[in-house]
């Protein structure tokens, strides 16, 4: 008997020291930023530095979720995680260089409305140093009436275990050549737009993982290799939900919803690439309606190594594989839903209305409009073809034009303290509309563009309605729209 107490002591003592070593070699760790004091339809752009690891590994897994002080995840109904990244500024006075050239800092992880993790194949991770500093740069929409705080929750996967290590590269569709990360989408006759950057692979290595961020709109995202036919290497293609999912559902509409999800690619063999071979981003995204500031961004990580022996346009690796986090998500066309205007009616409802209300104020030349008092004033303007917009920032607060609706995408950063903006031409006729979005329930304005052959758009508009278009600018009586 006390053999096998004995026995079974140090059964156990074995197991808990297998454990232990374990958890030694990989761990699981959590960290919070914030908390983030956000207002009812509030929109928040932090930008600040976060916690890292303080030890030496490889990170194999990460992933990020907006939670409250309770650890109770946060409704999108309530905040939406509308996208993140973690950049990686190296030890201090090594501050690596981004993807494009004068952007400081190593985006490693990011993600948004599609949720995506980084999971690296088993055997390799993304290096990280016990005096790295990170970052974290993210934007944050409320969608209730209640002020809350919130807090952005991370987890990765650590190992001090030897492995492969890899390098992120954050491959942007529309290029280096401008600052910002998003572009916009024309309305086309062809239905369709298509970017196409031409990247040069800056070191020899496989290709072993690639995740993806699109918006709204989103048809396709993939790498081809021009060299070989350009054929197709992986994608990251957008998955839509059924119509039932709460991102379609999700009332006021202040953003065209995205993606639920992104394929992740990913291939223990992986993709040999060589330095300075050329490899093209491709992204298509619908053209039907006009869409501001959409996202192409493809995340992916290369393993450093010798040159390929094998030739360039060899066989790919069998072992590729397509992760995808929502079974029920599809690939297919996706669906469009008009971002209105959003009031508070009467009720002490939100809810849209297709206009706003009163007669428009004419410009027949150059317009000019006084953002002021958390306002744009006039609201309502007419303007002629290829007419300009020259806004006046005048609110210490910053305010910005963010199209909702309209045939062209013209709009303007956030700005304040009276500065001037100018639009280009509007050089399509029709009806526009703008919002702040920093204030999208308080901030709108309408713009209604002039025919060619002068036609009164105005009377025009006015004469559809009395003759049966109900859009009145007002809220019905009695309305309930659920909030």
């Amino acid at each position: 008997m006390k053999l096998r107490l004995l026995l079974a002591l140090a059964i156990a003592a074995m197991t808990a020291l297998a454990a232990g070593t374990a958890s030694a070699s990989a761990q699981t760790i959590t960290f919070r930023a914030g908390p983030f004091h956000i207002n009812g339809f509030q929109t928040l752009l932090p930008k600040i530095r976060v916690r890292s690891p303080h030890m030496d590994g490889y990170i194999t897994k990460m992933n990020a979720t907006l939670h409250y002080g309770n650890g109770s995840r946060v409704s999108i109904r309530r905040v939406m995680l509308h996208h993140i990244v973690f950049l990686n500024d190296g030890r201090p006075n090594d501050e690596p260089v981004g993807s494009c050239k004068g952007r400081k800092g190593e985006p490693f992880y990011g993600t948004g409305e599609e949720r995506e993790q980084l999971l690296l194949p088993k055997g390799y991770g993304y290096p990280v140093h016990r005096h790295d500093r990170w970052r974290m740069q993210t934007m944050l929409m409320s969608h209730s009436f209640e002020a809350r705080n919130v807090y952005v929750q991370y987890t990765f996967t650590i190992t001090q275990r030897k492995q492969i290590p890899v390098r992120p590269f954050w491959i942007r569709a529309n290029g280096c050549k401008t600052t910002q990360p998003s572009y916009s989408v024309q309305q086309l006759s062809s239905g369709l737009d298509h970017r196409t950057f031409r990247w040069t692979v800056p070191m020899n290595g496989r290709i072993v993982a690639a995740g993806g961020h699109l918006h709204g709109g989103a048809i396709t995202m993939s790498l081809t290799q021009p060299g070989c036919g350009d054929r197709k290497l992986l994608d990251t293609d957008p998955l839509f939900g059924p119509q039932t999912d709460l991102v379609y559902r999700l009332r006021p509409v202040l953003h065209e919803p995205g993606p639920v999800g992104t394929r992740f690619f990913q291939s223990r063999t992986g993709i040999p690439v060589r330095k300075g071979e050329k490899i093209d981003l491709q992204a298509d995204y619908n053209a039907d309606y006009a869409r501001a500031r959409v996202m192409s961004i493809m995340h992916v990580y290369v393993a450093q190594g010798p040159a390929p022996k094998s030739s360039p346009c060899s066989a790919l690796p069998k072992d590729s594989k397509e992760i995808l986090l929502r079974s029920d998500g599809h690939v297919g066309d996706p669906p469009y839903e008009k971002i209105p205007f959003n009031v508070l009616g009467a009720n002490g409802k939100i809810g849209p209305i297709d206009h706003l209300p009163g007669p428009a104020t004419v410009f027949n030349g150059p317009a000019h409009v006084q953002v002021v008092d958390n306002q744009f004033k006039p609201a309502k303007l007419e303007i002629p073809l290829n007419g300009q917009i020259t806004w006046t920032f005048a609110d210490p607060v910053g305010h910005n034009v963010l199209l909702a609706s309209g045939p062209q995408v013209v709009g303007t950063p956030t700005l304040s303290g009276g500065v001037k903006y100018t639009s280009r031409g509007f050089l399509k006729p029709g009806d526009y509309q703008f919002f702040c979005y920093l204030h999208p329930i308080t901030m709108h304005q309408e713009v209604i563009v002039r025919d060619g052959d002068g036609t009164n758009r105005s009377a025009a508009i006015a004469n559809a309605r009395a003759e049966g278009d109900t859009g009145s600018g007002e809220l019905p009586k009695g309305a309930d729209f659920g909030w």
